[in-house]
């Protein structure tokens, strides 16, 4: 027997889902936050696409173009720092060319 409750919350958890990937998309399209985004040296994916989860564990990483030492409150780590991101014009986080 199906469980009438159990299938209304799926069906509303599935619609707040579905509204915010619309959300997500929209935000893409627009880019609203460009300016912040750009200071924060990240790319379009990465600032509203991106589901970004890591482990809540403190986490050390190293530039990959400078070797700087760089901390991180979770496994969630960049590729870059913020310096040799802006130098290059790459997002900090996965790399690619800034758009």
């Amino acid at each position: 027997m199906i469980d009438k409750v159990k299938a209304l919350d799926s069906g509303a958890r599935n619609k707040r889902v579905v509204i915010s990937y619309i959300k997500k998309v929209e935000n893409f399209t627009r880019d609203p936050l460009l300016s912040e985004r750009k200071e924060e040296s990240l790319c379009k994916y990465c600032k509203y696409l991106s589901d970004r989860i890591g482990c809540d564990v403190m986490t050390e990483k190293t530039c990959d173009c400078c070797g700087k030492k760089m901390m991180f409150p979770n496994s969630c780590v960049d590729d870059l720092c913020v310096c040799c991101a802006k130098r290059h014009g790459h997002c900090k986080h996965c790399s690619q060319k800034m758009d």
